[in-house]
């Protein structure tokens, strides 16, 4: 958030250990790549930190928006940034990101990147489905109505998609005919999480659900939540989910 980030070193989760604050515009959320964090900085648009040490920024990249998500292929980073779109930028060099094109977007609110495909949840325009085999020329090959698609995330051949109060479940075995193959209905979702064949789904003041998914029928199954003050997304290491 408006906080900027912290360091924070879980070697031992049950002790973590502060190493370093820098401070950002409103940090939406981070990627690690070896010794830099990515951030998607909501209207400070994207900033690169060295995190080798003390956070350190080594540079930043405007992309007219509010971003609030970042996903990497290797030297290429692309930021959902809301009515900007989804901004293609070259960061092979950290201290000097290039633009390499723009792909126009609704509402672009996340993103993520399997092979050379983007799942891009873009607002009330749906879930797009992109061809990036070519960075400069973003291309969509499908697309699902799904009302105010907030967050997207990809296991083996199905995404999973927050909606503003459903969780969709969906084969994408073929990118360019997507099926729904279960859907859930929540209160608020906020963002979502796979790990296995495990879906976390972040619900606001609801907290985070855990669902088990069958990846041979297409469904899930919850199995567990936890309530939290306010649950706006998790990452999963191991056996622990940091909220």
């Amino acid at each position: 958030g408006s906080r900027g980030i912290r360091v924070i070193d879980i070697t031992e989760p049950d002790s973590p250990e502060f190493f370093g604050l820098r401070k950002t515009t409103n940090a939406q959320k981070i990627v690690l790549k070896g010794n830099f964090a990515f951030v998607a900085d909501g209207p400070g648009g994207v900033k690169i930190i060295d995190i080798s040490k003390a956070p350190l920024l080594l540079s930043e990249f405007f992309t007219g928006g509010h971003t609030y998500k970042i996903a990497l292929k290797g030297n290429i980073a692309f930021a959902a940034s809301g009515k900007a779109g989804i901004n293609v930028i070259d960061v092979h060099d950290a201290s000097n990101p290039v633009p390499v094109s723009i792909f126009n977007s609704r509402d672009s609110r996340d993103i993520t990147v399997q092979n050379s495909i983007i799942y891009e949840a873009d607002g009330i325009a749906g879930v797009k489905i992109i061809d990036a085999s070519d960075p400069e020329k973003l291309k969509t090959i499908a697309s699902l109505e799904i009302p105010d698609a907030v967050s997207v995330s990809v296991s083996g051949n199905y995404i999973f998609t927050a909606g503003s109060k459903v969780l969709y479940v969906t084969d994408i075995s073929d990118p360019k005919n997507p099926v729904q193959t279960d859907f859930y209905k929540t209160d608020y979702a906020m963002s979502i999480t796979t790990e296995g064949k495990y879906i976390y789904l972040s619900e606001d003041y609801r907290g985070l659900k855990v669902f088990a998914f069958s990846e041979k029928k297409g469904r899930i199954t919850l199995v567990s939540r936890c309530k939290t003050v306010y649950a706006i997304s998790a990452d999963v290491k191991g056996n622990y989910a940091y909220v």
